[in-house]
């Protein structure tokens, strides 16, 4: 083997760190540090389609995987999300969920299993649509705060009290 393909061959899968980005600008760039190199920016893989598109922001100090097919460092995808000492797997995590964590600092925590969603959040949180249905019960364990009017099947509930 030349050494030009033995170095290509060293290239097609790195692990270095996020230096700089430039998701802040829209676009999913990155450069990363591999051993002290600065690759160009590359291009961040995440998860999306013509019918469904997912934003990951990457951050810099983050630890990632650089793929080169062609051995060339400035011509890979970034290959975000690997589990390490510092950016452990998240809490219950296991082979019969999806655990989704957002911000450590103001959490939200969505985990779905055996077909059930549940949502945790640090703040609150609110849906925004110009109508949301259930379909199925409905149980509040505190107060319902209600900005507008209150309808049953029988008509309107605005002005309907109960005694104390």
């Amino acid at each position: 083997m030349t050494q030009e393909l033995i170095r290509r061959i060293d290239n097609v899968v790195q692990i270095g760190k996020v230096c700089e980005i430039k998701s802040d600008e829209g676009k999913a760039l990155a450069r990363v540090d591999i051993h002290g190199r600065v690759t160009d920016f590359l291009p961040v893989f995440l998860w999306n389609s013509d019918f469904i598109k997912v934003w990951m922001p990457i951050r810099i100090g983050q630890q990632v995987s650089v793929l080169c097919p062609y051995g060339n460092a400035n011509f890979g995808i970034v290959l975000p999300g690997i589990y390490h000492k510092n950016n452990k797997e998240p809490e219950g995590a296991n082979e019969k969920n999806v655990i989704i964590e957002i911000d450590p600092k103001n959490p939200v925590r969505i985990l779905i299993e055996d077909g059930k969603v549940q949502v945790e959040a640090a703040k609150d949180l609110s849906f925004k649509a110009p109508s949301i249905s259930f379909d199925g019960e409905v149980s509040i364990s505190k107060n319902l705060r209600v900005a507008k009017s209150v309808y049953d099947v029988l008509g309107d509930l605005t002005h309907h009290g109960h005694p104390r």
